[in-house]
């Protein structure tokens, strides 16, 4: 029938639409990206690993020999993977593509770092040695200065007194000298006698050493060429107030420089043999540096001498008596010798200096 045919498309048209409305209501329903199949770009084929031919046992040994394709471990290299998601950025409304996820894989190769080599040790040049000459003075010496008779004056102002023939037989020089800018000079020919006793060119001081001081003493001393191989010559020594020998004394008798002592009682008479402390053959044209540590006593036990030269100890401390009992002691220095050496003779004294520790 017409009216039922009519009736028939009808609902069939219903149903599309139905169908269609709901197919519609699917897609918009449905996430974007379930349509959007996800890229991944294979990584290059790779030829299958073939496993290394099983190692032979090494004759005698039982251990397997290395692979010959093998490389030190040092000299592998090592491959790493790393995987991110890079999201691309939004440049307009949202579409199929800007919703892309992309992945990128890169290979990062990392190199075995080297083995560091030993370690070297800088080479440090040595130090040179100090360079010490018998003319430097120490820095200081013991106690305090109590006297100076160095010549840096440029005259005999420092002296408390002069014996010479003649004003040209003690003077001061410019060369030699030790230390400073001078240095005094002294000089004795045959018959230079202006006191008595001997042949002299001397310079007194005033030292004034009493019983139980304990002082430093030093000074350089230079024999010249010229001076001559003879009987006792006296270059520096401490004089009683009472005539006589001296209780110390340095000398040059017969080629050889001596400390000698020579102990006296309070009347001026021998009180023993005299000793000698020191003794080397005479060097000409060379200073000698002299520091002499003295203890002032008429008491053997009490009284003592140290002596250093050309910054070596030579005399130990030695007890014994170094002054006249009562009696006190003053320095004399310069060249005082023998009558009857036919020979003049030069001698150098520089920087000569007192320093007291005690009373």
């Amino acid at each position: 029938m017409p009216g039922s045919e009519s009736a028939r498309h009808t609902s069939k048209r219903r149903a599309a639409v139905v169908c269609a409305a709901a197919f519609v209501t699917l897609i918009l329903a449905t996430p974007l990206g379930a349509f959007t199949p996800s890229y991944s770009p294979s990584p290059p084929p790779q030829a299958p690993a073939t496993p290394p031919p099983a190692a032979a046992p090494t004759a005698g040994t039982g251990t397997p020999a290395a692979h010959p394709r093998s490389r030190p471990v040092a000299q592998k290299k090592r491959t790493t993977r790393k995987t991110r998601v890079v999201r691309r950025k939004r440049s307009g409304p949202t579409t199929v593509a800007s919703r892309k996820r992309t992945k990128i894989t890169r290979t990062v190769v990392r190199r075995a770092a080297p083995k560091p080599g030993p370690k070297l040790r800088p080479k440090i040049a040595p130090k040179p040695a100090p360079v010490v000459t018998p003319a430097q003075a120490p820095a200081t010496l013991p106690g305090r200065e109590v006297y100076r008779a160095d010549w840096e004056t440029d005259n005999f102002s420092q002296a408390a007194g002069v014996q010479r023939i003649a004003d040209d037989r003690i003077k001061l020089v410019t060369d030699p000298v030790a230390q400073g800018k001078y240095a005094a000079r002294f000089e004795v020919r045959p018959g230079d006698n202006p006191v008595c006793c001997g042949d002299r060119a001397e310079i007194s001081t005033g030292t004034s050493e009493s019983e139980g001081m304990e002082r430093y003493y030093e000074w350089w001393t230079r024999f010249d060429g010229s001076f001559p191989n003879a009987s006792w010559q006296a270059v520096s020594q401490w004089h009683s107030g009472v005539d006589g020998v001296p209780p110390v004394a340095f000398y040059s008798e017969n080629g050889n420089f001596e400390l000698r002592t020579d102990p006296r009682n309070g009347d001026g008479s021998l009180a023993g043999e005299h000793r000698i402390l020191w003794n080397v053959p005479l060097q000409r044209n060379s200073w000698y540096h002299l520091v002499m540590h003295v203890k002032w006593s008429g008491d053997d036990r009490v009284g003592f001498i140290e002596l250093n030269v050309n910054g070596r100890p030579v005399v130990p401390k030695t007890f014994g008596r170094t002054m006249l009992p009562g009696s006190g002691n003053y320095f004399k220095q310069g060249y005082y010798r023998a009558f009857g050496i036919g020979q003049t003779g030069v001698i150098y004294h520089d920087g000569f200096r007192v320093t007291q520790v005690s009373p």
